[in-house]
């Protein structure tokens, strides 16, 4: 079970999100020796900010993954990449996607990856798979070491039976509750942007997320970390209240059969580790 402790105790195994939801993603992973982010999506001075407030430097960060090239997920990957020299990995038509936001890609070290591939940086075994959501080839991670595994999984439209046999069994899944139904149908977004956050290549609602949920937990998911919620069709008290209760309908009980967190949107969540 995943706890709460400082990182400095916790050489084993940490994760935290710096922020998360449309104004910006980003995940911290520490694992063996390896530290990465999910994601770099605000300006290179707010992720400077929010690792130091959990006491590591970006010097010590050994590479970038990005999931998509939408702004809220790569907004400052140029400039961290470039200032501390860090890797970046995406699959070639993110890269592409990117290119326009990125600045001087020539100070920029890159890798590829084919999306569903398998690959290592440092202590780590990363697979990557694809997720519905409408960019060029959005995917999700799962970060594998020794001692477990952490997924990230958000912006998808849909959650499908194969990418649910990919989240299972992790110790900890990072997973999108997006938006309300209702929240979002009486709200003031045009109908053509509610029809795309709805669709198959948006984002999932909170009662997608509890169905979700549901199935991680029962292949041994023991932690899991609302993320990305909308900021104007979502609040994290919402969000966790339709989870938690959805799942007790269910027969599963929060802090029981497993625990449940939401990610703060502009600031770094809890440390977890084990």
């Amino acid at each position: 079970m995943l706890k709460n402790i400082s990182f400095l105790k916790a050489p084993m195994w940490s994760c935290c999100s710096l922020f998360s939801g449309s104004s910006g993603n980003s995940i911290f992973i520490s694992g063996g020796n390896t530290n990465i982010l999910i994601d770099a999506g605000r300006p290179a001075k707010y992720i400077e900010e929010e690792l130091a407030n959990i006491d590591v430097a970006p010097e010590d960060i050994d590479a970038i993954l990005v999931t998509h090239e939408h702004t809220d997920h790569m907004a400052g990957v140029g400039p961290m990449a470039r200032r501390y020299k860090i890797p970046v990995y995406t699959n070639e038509p993110t890269w592409e996607a990117m290119l326009p936001k990125l600045g001087n890609v020539n100070k920029m070290k890159n890798h590829f990856f084919t999306t569903g591939s398998k690959f290592v940086i440092g202590d780590m075994a990363i697979t990557s798979f694809a997720t519905p959501h409408d960019a060029v080839e959005s995917v999700g991670y799962v970060v594998e070491t020794d001692k477990g595994r952490v997924a990230v999984c958000t912006d998808l439209g849909e959650m499908t039976p194969d990418i649910l046999e990919t989240l299972g069994r992790s110790q900890l899944v990072f997973l999108e509750s997006n938006y309300d139904e209702n929240m979002l149908m009486n709200g003031t977004y045009p109908w053509h942007l509610k029809q795309r956050i709805r669709g198959g290549r948006g984002h999932l609602s909170n009662d997608l997320t509890t169905e979700a949920a549901a199935s991680l937990v029962e292949t041994g998911v023991s932690n899991i970390v609302l993320s990305h919620l909308s900021k104007e069709n979502n609040f994290p008290a919402l969000a966790e209240l339709t989870v938690t209760q959805g799942l007790a309908e269910r027969g599963i009980k929060v802090q029981r059969d497993f625990e449940l967190y939401v990610a703060p949107r502009y600031s770094c969540g809890q440390m977890l580790t084990y």
